[in-house]
């Protein structure tokens, strides 16, 4: 059946074909033979219309079990129309879309440009804002206001610029607090140094002076700006400036010179003698120079070493007394045998010897004291028991003549380092103040000696039981020419010059007191000598 055409309606159409020769039948039956059915284009009349064919496409799908072929079609020129219609009214509607778009566009455009120009000012005026707290934190310091910040990361940078302002106000605050610290110590150091008792200069590493105090000028006699023209070494004398040279490349080596002796040309050509420290300066171009005068000091010293000769004779005198005795006896006896014709040979080589061992003896004690006298120019490691014990040896015949018996304690047996002979002339100006209080007292005499030391100090601590030292009289022991012996018996130097030693030579503490004591179940009193010295 044909809808359109009823008049096809019973007609077999098999042999039809189109103006262009196409059987359009035979076609429609092969497509609807096809598995899925397919599309066939051929030219066919418009229903209705007087036209010539026209275009046509239509579909064709068979139906097997009932041997049927169902199709449609629709004519080309319609579909065309259809999609130029439809074709028409998307351009309509994409062009209206596209005006809506436009619209929404530019009023997205307008609104993000107000946005953007909201954000560049509210920016502007941030950075405007940090520019100008720069300009003004240059000057002084301020804090940068977070509320004129519009944005979080601006904040945040305003937070860490605040952090940095509290920064350096500390900063600077703690400078200024160390500006008036250093100073203070400034003004302290040049008080110190202008009213120092010691003689500070300042030189160059060639010893030209570059500053100095009152008391260096003091014991120059030279005016500030008469040594200001000079140099150390212009003020050393000739015998002494070699040494001067190698101590000036010492410091600079070393870093420091301790307790260096030089003789001195001052004003008025006056020779004196210094004493002088000298430290590299931090900044190693420039050494400080401590100066003390000693002249008067080594004039005490020579005294008491005058003084000290005297002692040792004295104690020569005691030690020779018996080896003469013998040398005499002796001589005699091969003298008086020998005239009698009453010596044999083995009497004669017994004197002989006896004679030979005194002289020996003799000839031994002079080295010893003479060492004692020549005194020590160096520094040297020196058991300490041996030490004692050679200064027992020496006193030994004086306290026995005086029935002195003097009892030594040791805690350890130790090694010292420094001066041996200025020690035991230390020790034996103590021991022979005792031996003289000793020779006042009619009961049992003795002098006690003590020796202990702990990790940092020694202590060595002289006593005797001779009754101590009068009250008024202790505190002034340790001043020069104080003495309470007649003018015969002494200057009253041995003790000023002791302290000057342990304090000066040996860097330690010397001190005497009254004291009472206990001793074999009696009782006695007397004076006790505390040496105290670093052991490091």
């Amino acid at each position: 059946m044909h809808p359109m055409k009823p008049q096809i309606v019973g007609k077999n159409l098999i042999d039809y074909k189109d103006v262009n020769g196409k059987l359009v039948i035979k076609e429609l039956i092969d497509a609807a033979k096809t598995k899925d059915g397919d599309f066939v284009y051929y030219n066919w009349h418009r229903p209705n219309s007087n036209s010539n064919e026209i275009n046509k496409v239509s579909f064709a799908m068979g139906i097997q079990d009932w041997k049927w072929m169902i199709g449609g079609g629709l004519y080309i020129d319609d579909i065309e129309q259809s999609l130029l219609i439809k074709q028409n009214r998307f351009e309509e509607k994409i062009k209206n879309e596209l005006i809506v778009l436009f619209v929404i566009i530019s009023i997205l455009m307008i609104i993000l440009f107000i946005i953007i120009k909201w954000f560049n000012k509210k920016t502007k005026e941030s950075i405007q804002n940090m520019l100008e707290f720069f300009t003004q934190a240059s000057k002084k310091n301020i804090h940068l206001d977070e509320k004129e910040i519009y944005f979080k990361e601006f904040i945040s940078l305003a937070q860490v610029i605040n952090t940095m302002i509290d920064f350096r106000i500390k900063t600077e605050q703690n400078l200024i607090n160390s500006q008036k610290e250093v100073q203070k110590q400034k003004e302290e150091l040049e008080t110190i140094f202008e009213n120092s008792k010691d003689g500070l200069a300042i030189v160059d590493l060639k010893s030209n002076f570059l500053d100095c105090n009152s008391e260096y000028l003091k014991i120059t006699g030279f005016t500030k700006d008469e040594l200001l023209a000079t140099s150390s070494l212009d003020l050393t004398s000739s015998h002494d400036k070699k040494n001067v040279e190698n101590i000036l490349k010492e410091v600079v080596d070393k870093g420091y010179v301790r307790n260096f002796e030089k003789n001195c040309i001052v004003k008025g050509n006056k020779n004196i003698i210094l004493n002088m420290s000298l430290s590299l300066m931090p900044d190693h171009q420039r050494i400080i120079i401590s100066t003390k005068d000693v002249t008067h000091l080594k004039q005490l010293e020579s005294h008491n070493r005058l003084n000290a000769m005297g002692d040792m004779i004295s104690n020569i005198a005691h030690h020779w007394r018996q080896p003469l005795s013998v040398i005499s006896t002796s001589a005699s006896g091969i003298k008086i045998k020998k005239e009698f014709g009453d010596i044999s040979d083995e009497e004669l080589l017994e004197l002989c010897d006896k004679i030979d061992n005194s002289s020996q003896f003799l000839s031994k004690t002079i080295d010893d004291f003479n060492s004692l006298i020549k005194g020590d120019s160096l520094k040297i490691e020196f058991s300490l028991i041996k030490n004692i014990e050679k200064l027992l040896y020496l006193v030994d015949a004086t306290v026995k003549s005086e029935n002195i018996q003097i009892k030594l304690s040791v805690q350890n047996y130790i090694n010292y380092y420094g001066y041996p002979n200025d020690m035991i002339q230390c020790f034996m100006t103590i021991i022979n103040n005792s031996i003289d209080i000793l020779k006042t007292i009619k009961e049992q005499k003795y002098i006690f000696i003590d020796i202990k030391n702990d990790d940092e100090k020694l202590y060595i601590v002289f006593k005797d039981n001779g009754g101590g030292i009068h009250k008024d009289i202790i505190p002034r022991v340790f001043e020069p020419y104080f003495t309470t012996k007649h003018q015969s018996q002494g200057t009253g130097i041995g003790l000023y010059m002791t302290h000057e030693i342990i304090v000066q030579h040996f860097q330690g503490e010397i001190s005497v007191e009254n004291i009472s004591f206990e001793y074999k179940g009696n009782s006695y009193s007397g004076a006790r000598f505390t040496i105290t010295l670093p052991l490091s």
